[in-house]
């Protein structure tokens, strides 16, 4: 919506945040093992894990997520042709697409994105300098309404949360596309920072990112950088507080870090940044 302007081995010791990989499934980037942030196994990875599927330190992964049923997003109607969503997101809802998304935003203009959830709300800055396509295509899917009624699918407390999983598929879901990103600077991501997920580099980036919650992740630049939290990280933190289990993923492996409660993305909602945006990110950046 907008107002204005499965998992998969990573392959090495360490576990990685989790994205989409070539058969639509999610990975995580890899934290260097000599970090102490928690092991990931569909995210961000902490530290080294003994497999994929290993539940992070200090979690609660190894017990089922019982009864908690997934919400259903609304019904997205076909997939358009390649265009841009109206800015006041008044398009009907749309999650699947053939290609990556045209160039819909200004370069030279940072954006905020509201974020309704059920454990609160809160506000990203998101800055197309750190990462046009990236950015472009948050905000593409955003005022789509790809991300509403969707969950944060996978919670590592002392890590990340990640969401934005648009097939509501437990980490392996995808928009039907992946797309080149760019890369940060190394020691980008603190807490409040925002990337985008992928199955090792930022040419497969899809729709799902990632909050880090922790200064002590160690993740390397291989996650394409959006922005950062300015504005209630309070609710963040509650995402990143509750409890988590496992849950059975139709075909698939168990999906693991997942809340036992579904905290839903109830909407997104983009507007052009303002000034006390403007300066809660200059704040938040540093």
């Amino acid at each position: 919506a907008d107002a204005s302007a499965a998992d998969a081995d990573a392959g090495a010791a360490d576990a990685a945040v989790a994205t989409e990989d070539a058969a639509g499934a999610t990975v995580e980037p890899t934290a260097s093992p000599s970090t102490t942030a928690p092991p990931a196994t569909t995210s961000p990875a902490a530290t080294a894990a003994t497999s994929p599927t290993d539940a992070p330190t200090g979690t609660s992964a190894g017990t089922s997520a019982g009864t908690s049923a997934a919400q259903t997003p609304t019904a997205a109607t076909a997939v358009p042709d390649e265009r841009c969503p109206a800015p006041d997101g008044s398009d009907a809802r749309v999650a699947q697409f053939s290609e990556p998304p045209p160039v819909c935003i200004d370069a030279g203009r940072l954006y905020a994105a509201d974020f309704e959830t059920t454990l609160g709300d809160f506000t990203l800055v998101l800055d197309p300098a750190l990462d046009l396509a990236s950015v472009n295509n948050f905000v593409f899917l955003s005022r789509f309404g790809a991300y509403d009624d969707t969950i944060f699918h996978r919670v590592i407390s002392g890590f990340v949360v990640q969401g934005g999983d648009v097939e509501m598929a437990f980490g392996t879901g995808s928009p039907g596309y992946r797309f080149d990103g760019g890369y940060p600077v190394d020691g980008w991501y603190g807490v409040g920072a925002v990337a985008m997920a992928n199955s090792g580099d930022p040419t497969s980036n899809g729709s799902q990112f990632f909050i880090v919650t922790s200064d002590t992740t160690g993740l390397p630049p291989n996650y394409s950088p959006l922005g950062r939290v300015t504005a209630g990280l309070d609710a963040v933190l509650a995402i990143e507080a509750t409890p988590t289990g496992v849950r059975e993923r139709p075909g698939g492996s168990p999906a693991r870090d997942v809340p036992v409660a579904d905290v839903v993305v109830t909407s997104v909602t983009i507007r052009d940044a303002g000034d006390a945006d403007l300066a809660a990110y200059a704040r938040a950046a540093g």
